[in-house]
């Protein structure tokens, strides 16, 4: 995966634009839903430290920290809403372990290969050196984030914009707020297979 390094740049200033929409669709927003977005932001963000060229711009361990709170959070929120419950919750809670998941690579011996990786993500180890456990969690991860991704695309409901200027503003909107999901999913699948 090292000849990927070249794209890491380019796809932190992704990660950070995708933060950005959602620290805005958060401020915009009330209740769950300022919640869901600052989780997001908090995802891309995330994303962009362990793409960009400049290492520790986030410590492991707070990484770790935070992500497992959020986790935590949204997994709470999943069960106290029951069998009804929407699966947003469920998302972020996967997405928080997910960032888990890559700063505890970020921290693993394997790791030290950073530096002749050009980087890599933070992650990518030395050909050979990702354990069995580390490639399982990476694919299912992966997959999941690919189902994820095409889930969100099939399912979004677009309003009709026979409705007028509110109606097309909407279609805008929703549209918008979908590629920002495919493309924050599509974030974390890159990571994890250059994880591997």
């Amino acid at each position: 995966m090292t000849g990927w390094a070249w794209w890491y740049p380019v796809l932190a200033v992704v990660a950070v634009a995708v933060g950005v929409y959602f620290a805005v669709q958060g401020a915009a927003r009330r209740g769950a839903d300022r919640a869901t977005c600052w989780s997001h932001t908090l995802m891309a963000a995330g994303m962009a430290a362990m793409f960009s060229p400049w290492q520790n711009l986030i410590p492991t361990l707070a990484g770790i920290l935070v992500f497992t709170v959020l986790g935590a959070w949204f997994a709470a929120v999943r069960l106290r809403q029951g069998p009804d419950g929407t699966g947003e919750a469920t998302h972020v809670a996967v997405g928080a372990a997910a960032m888990v998941v890559m700063y505890l690579g970020m921290s693993s011996p394997s790791s030290t290969a950073e530096a002749a990786t050009g980087h890599a993500g933070h992650v990518a180890a030395l050909p050979g050196s990702s354990s069995l456990l580390t490639v399982a969690v990476g694919l299912a991860l992966t997959g999941y984030f690919a189902w994820h991704a095409w889930e969100t695309t099939s399912g979004t409901r677009r309003a009709d914009p026979v409705g007028g200027a509110h109606g097309t503003a909407t279609v805008s909107r929703v549209r918008t707020e979908t590629a920002a999901h495919v493309v924050l999913d599509v974030l974390m699948a890159v990571m994890f297979l250059s994880m591997l």
